[in-house]
């Protein structure tokens, strides 16, 4: 469990946990630097970046998960009532109300051979138990594209990637996140994916005409599929941007 401090007036903004807690001070440093629009990362920049302090409050914790581990760290601002924090959450929450949405990620599958990305994924879980769920799947023989893809050219052939750590409050924003990097790169193993859930154009959510579409096709190269407004009209493409 670790914190970071004002040392203007020795306060602490932000209680946060971690496995490795210098990639973990690396990922904030980064997100400043990137000037995320979340609480604690205003409140930075507010102060000066010279003006923290990262310190460790809480090491040597014996747990089985993240999940676990997040329990903790809500656990320790609870019973020490630490309220000028800049976290999404606060000692007036309920452990079992913690946001695992917070501290996700959006990775990436990429080929050894030829540098080609196979497939983009997200998870609000820790990036190593989602590469563990991967390569329990792929021990199964998951018959999805990309795990044939996988078996085909050789589990040493691939490597995950994180593509950014995402903050978001629940499955349905990552996953509009995780589409946005989809229809940037077009990896050619990703299933098929339900574009009524996820799909934004122009700050408007919408859904497609037929409901699924491979990953790989790109929306852009059809404008004269129709979409349909959260106003209830149904539009072209080019025709919901007018619109």
């Amino acid at each position: 469990i670790y914190g970071i401090k004002n040392k203007n007036n020795g306060d602490l903004i932000y209680v946060g946990s971690a496995v490795n807690i210098n990639k973990r001070m690396e990922q904030h440093l980064n997100s400043i630097k990137k000037n995320v629009d979340i609480n604690i990362y205003n409140k930075i920049n507010d102060i000066g970046i010279d003006n923290i302090e990262f310190i460790v409050l809480q090491d040597k914790i014996k747990c089985n998960s993240t999940s676990e581990l997040r329990k903790i760290e809500q656990k320790y601002i609870t019973e020490n009532k630490i309220d000028s924090l800049y976290n999404s959450i606060n000692s007036s929450c309920d452990i079992n109300d913690y946001n695992y949405y917070n501290y996700s990620f959006i990775y990436k599958i990429i080929s050894k051979i030829d540098d080609k990305i196979l497939y983009i994924g997200s998870t609000c879980m820790d990036i190593k138990e989602r590469i563990n769920g991967h390569n329990s799947r792929l021990k199964n023989n998951g018959n999805s594209k990309i795990y044939k893809k996988i078996m085909k050219i050789g589990n040493n052939n691939i490597e995950f990637q994180v593509i950014e750590e995402f903050y978001c409050f629940n499955e349905k924003q990552l996953h509009q996140r995780e589409f946005n990097w989809i229809n940037y790169y077009f990896p050619k193993y990703n299933s098929q994916y339900n574009l009524s859930k996820y799909i934004i154009i122009n700050g408007y959510e919408c859904i497609e005409e037929k409901n699924m579409i491979d990953y790989n096709l790109n929306i852009n190269l059809f404008p004269n599929k129709k979409f349909q407004c959260l106003c209830g009209g149904t539009y072209t493409r080019d025709g919901l941007t007018a619109h």
